[in-house]
């Protein structure tokens, strides 16, 4: 197991400065627009608060989410979270950093996983510039050194991993479907009782 610079496999940039190429009125260049608060504390995107951003041209792929793309909260909590299928077109703005791996090396999914590691949290709120926000520049990714493990560890790790996620989205959407179902049951109730008197 060696120690690597993320820079050496990974290629690291910024999200879009939205204002640049922000239209005052819709267009046809229409795209879905990540936002902070699409990003769950959890590690994935809450589709329904996507926002649209209409361009003034067609944006450069390189702001655009793409499969296996690792995109990180540049402010506290500096989530992460990785595109799939499901997920990719998106504008990525400024409020991120955005990683594309080299698969060959660096599994997109491990880095997901460590990029999210509580020792790696840790790590990147030391590491913040001092404003109210306590943002993080995308050079601290460049130089970030991480542990590169063998390909056949990182794809073990991934798999746990993105199986744990897959469990805890679930337990969250039936805790969110539960809290609104006796939400209307006792609505229901109180409105019934209320027409009895």
């Amino acid at each position: 197991m060696k120690k690597i610079k993320l820079s050496d496999w990974a290629n690291i940039r910024s999200g879009l400065v939205l204002a640049r190429k922000q239209s005052s009125s819709p267009t046809e260049n229409n795209y879905k627009l990540l936002t902070l608060k699409s990003i769950s504390s959890n590690g994935y995107i809450e589709k329904d608060l996507l926002e649209d951003y209409y361009a003034t041209e067609k944006l450069n792929s390189n702001y655009i989410s793409q499969k296996d793309d690792i995109i990180v909260r540049i402010s506290s909590p500096y989530t992460a979270v990785l595109i799939d299928g499901t997920t990719e077109g998106f504008v990525i703005s400024s409020y991120f950093t955005v990683i594309r791996s080299n698969k060959n090396k660096l599994l997109p999914e491990y880095l997901y996983w460590l990029l999210n590691n509580e020792e790696t949290l840790k790590t990147i709120q030391k590491n913040n510039f001092g404003n109210i926000l306590g943002s993080i520049r995308p050079q601290f990714f460049s130089d970030m050194e991480i542990f590169l493990l063998p390909l056949n560890e990182q794809q073990r790790i991934s798999e746990l991993n993105l199986l744990f996620m897959k469990e805890q989205k679930l337990l969250e959407d039936l805790k969110n479907e539960k809290k609104l179902k006796a939400k209307l049951v006792l609505e229901k109730y109180y409105g019934k009782m209320k027409g009895n008197r």
